[in-house]
């Protein structure tokens, strides 16, 4: 399927992402169709197929069963609901682009020319997709073995980071609470506005209670614009009852 690319780089040698990995592929075409972009198969004329994006579904799936498993037996003292939070963080996607930019897995995402040209093959949303396409790739090849390895060396060992990151708060979930606590109903989303091209949309949504406007928030995808909009509902509910505290 790609031999022709298989051709740049010395028969018997790892290629470079193989090195970055430190898994050595023994059906490189894997690796390689983790790699592209579904605008570099369209202009080179190859099945949609050849893409990352089955990839991604598969890696996907893997990646979420064995963070379910490290997180289970890591934590055997804590509930469902803290398990299931910190899993939330294991599998952002803003964990994986940050993994996939600190290995430098960018340098070797194959866009198409136009896609090139639009946005960078760093952009988070792609470099997230690419990292599970890579795990996906990793476990046809090799099996779950390799994946484990791979992901006890790079990615459960960031969790010190990862959980006392305020990036991977649960803004959601502690505005429900809050909301919760004052016997309030649960907050809703609405989006309010998105703009610019499929592959790079920003989102603006606004949540709300009891028909009052809360917050509003802006991200590169629906979760992230949530996230900002309810910390910025938080912090202005907070900032009211404390201002209520102390000024009676």
């Amino acid at each position: 399927m790609f031999g022709w690319i298989r051709r740049i780089f010395e028969r018997g040698k790892r290629m470079p992402v193989e090195e970055i990995i430190g898994y050595k592929f023994k059906n490189p075409n894997y690796l390689l169709q983790a790699l592209s972009h579904s605008s570099f198969t369209n202009e080179k004329g190859l099945p949609r197929g050849d893409s990352y994006e089955r990839l991604e579904f598969l890696g996907d799936a893997i990646l979420g069963y064995l963070a379910s498993e490290y997180v289970f037996r890591r934590y055997p003292e804590l509930p469902e609901g803290k398990l299931t939070e910190i899993k939330r963080i294991f599998v952002s996607g803003k964990t994986l682009s940050h993994i996939a930019t600190r290995l430098g897995i960018e340098e070797y995402v194959l866009l198409g020319t136009r896609e090139a040209k639009e946005t960078e093959s760093g952009h988070p949303s792609i470099l997230a997709d690419i990292y599970e396409a890579i795990v996906g790739a990793m476990y046809l090849d090799g099996g779950i073995e390799p994946v484990k390895r791979f992901l006890e060396r790079f990615h459960f060992a960031e969790e010190k980071t990862l959980l006392n990151s305020k990036d991977y708060v649960n803004y959601k979930g502690k505005l429900l609470e809050f909301l919760q606590s004052k016997g309030l109903p649960p907050p809703s989303y609405k989006l309010e506005r998105a703009f610019g091209p499929e592959h790079r949309k920003f989102y603006i949504i606004s949540t709300w209670s009891q028909g009052k406007l809360l917050g509003l928030g802006g991200g590169f995808s629906r979760k992230e614009a949530e996230q900002q909009a309810a910390e910025r509902a938080l912090s202005a509910l907070e900032r009211k009852e404390n201002e209520l505290l102390f000024n009676g």
